[in-house]
């Protein structure tokens, strides 16, 4: 047998020791690969190594386990009798040392089985398959192949051994609590919750998904406080883990207890635990940002009512139309001995489109306006949509209101008119759609 297969299959061993150590809990795979590393050492390098000095005949007074080394050093092959002594050696230990290995990893995932006599049932099963081959291979090549044979009933039966209790401690599934959340059945929710975690008691989510039930949805904050302390407190619980639960109380203390100081102090546990650690600095940030008192949180929460600009002209003073006429005479007048006159200007727009009927002259003296050097931007964008609003109501003309609209979007697009002129646009979009689809349902009747 060739060395190089010999150190093939025990790295394919080793790469099948590191999988089984993935599928442990993340508490048990670093001291499992703790001992692995020593184990290796000691139950294999070592043995090995004391195996190559014994045999090397090196030394006078120490002669080598296998007669026929000292044979083949007098006629000149030691070189090629210790690779065979190298190939041997290492292909007993190797094995004898992964059969020692499989059946220890079987011993201790017995006293961890949830259910013994499960375990017990897989063990018989796959050693009535695998322990005939076994044997039969010890029989045939002798005992240098025992390990070999134990090695090839034992490792199987550790993988099986390992799937069914990854599918015992699978994680829970909660989807029929969620479908009972959405259905406003919290009090099912609640009961779903509870079922799963009796079959994984140590489920982070479900700890978390349970005190926002109470939270939430209960309005019961101290339970939902005592549920997250506990399960911040529980060892198998990751830093990341008890940042999330922290974060969420704190959510819940603002929320529904308006006091920043418990949240201030829920985030503070995060920095006591983990000082000088990526989620020491996140909470940090958060606790810089929130309020020193509730008086102030409360104030943050308070809506502020923000007025937006409309498309619409200022309602007209009530006249006649003569005395519309008089007006639009005088302003006519102030035009001529000052054509710089903004406001005069403006009122004869408003007089012409409006009560004279002059849409289009009217629509000429803001154009005017907004030629004029100097304008600022936030009047000029009030004109256009003074415009916009007379081709809408003076007679309507969707046409020209959208020209005047999209001019407003392009050329001011960070003014409050430009907002309501964007809603305007989609309003006459949909209105468009709707006037077609009607149309179209009375050419088919």
């Amino acid at each position: 047998m060739s060395l190089f297969i010999i150190i093939l299959g025990l790295a394919g061993f080793c790469l099948a020791m590191w999988d089984f150590c993935q599928r442990l809990p993340s508490g048990q795979a670093p001291k499992l690969r703790r001992w692995f590393r020593n184990w290796a050492l000691k139950g294999l390098l070592t043995p090995f190594l004391l195996w190559m000095i014994f045999n090397s005949a090196v030394w006078d007074w120490l002669p080598p386990l296998l007669p026929g080394v000292e044979l083949a050093k007098r006629n000149g092959e030691w070189l090629e009798m210790m690779q065979r002594v190298a190939t041997l050696g290492l292909f007993v230990i190797g094995t004898y040392w992964s059969a020692l290995t499989v059946a220890w990893l079987l011993v201790v995932l017995s006293r961890q089985a949830t259910d013994p006599r499960q375990f017990r049932g897989c063990v018989l099963t796959w050693s009535a398959i695998l322990g005939p081959v076994a044997a039969l291979i010890t029989v045939s090549f002798g005992w240098r192949f025992a390990g070999l044979g134990a090695t090839l009933w034992l490792l199987p039966t550790l993988q099986q051994v390992l799937a069914l209790q990854h599918a015992q401690t699978a994680a829970p599934i909660y989807s029929r609590a969620i479908a009972a959340i959405h259905f406003d059945k919290y009090e099912e929710a609640e009961q779903a919750v509870i079922e799963e975690l009796e079959s994984c008691e140590n489920d982070f989510e479900g700890w978390m998904l349970l005190a926002e039930l109470y939270a939430n949805h209960f309005n019961d904050l101290p339970g939902a406080r005592e549920l997250v302390r506990e399960t911040c407190g529980h060892p198998g619980t990751t830093p990341s883990q008890f940042a999330v639960a922290c974060h969420r109380l704190a959510d819940w203390e603002l929320k529904l207890g308006q006091d920043p100081e418990a949240a201030r102090a829920s985030l503070q546990e995060i920095c006591r635990r983990h000082p000088g650690s990526h989620l020491d600095r996140m909470a940090r940030m958060r606790i810089d940002q929130l309020p020193a008192t509730r008086e102030e949180w409360i104030a943050q929460q308070s809506v502020k009512k923000i007025r937006l600009a409309v498309l619409r002209a200022a309602p007209p003073e009530r006249m006649t139309r003569q005395e519309a006429a008089d007006r639009s005479r005088q302003c006519v007048e102030r035009l001529q001995s000052n054509p710089d006159d903004v406001p005069a200007r403006e009122e004869l727009a408003r007089l012409w489109a409006g009560e004279l009927g002059q849409v289009e002259m009217g629509v000429e003296q803001l154009e005017l306006l907004l030629a004029m050097p100097g304008t600022a931007p936030a009047k000029a964008a009030e004109w256009l949509a003074l415009m916009a609003s007379l081709h809408l109501k003076f007679p309507p003309n969707q046409a020209a209101a959208r020209r005047d609209l999209e001019r407003l979007i392009r050329l001011y697009p960070q003014a409050p008119q430009a907002v309501a002129a964007q809603r305007r646009l989609k309003l006459m979009e949909i209105e468009a759609n709707m006037r077609q689809a009607s149309a179209a349902r009375q050419e088919r009747q």
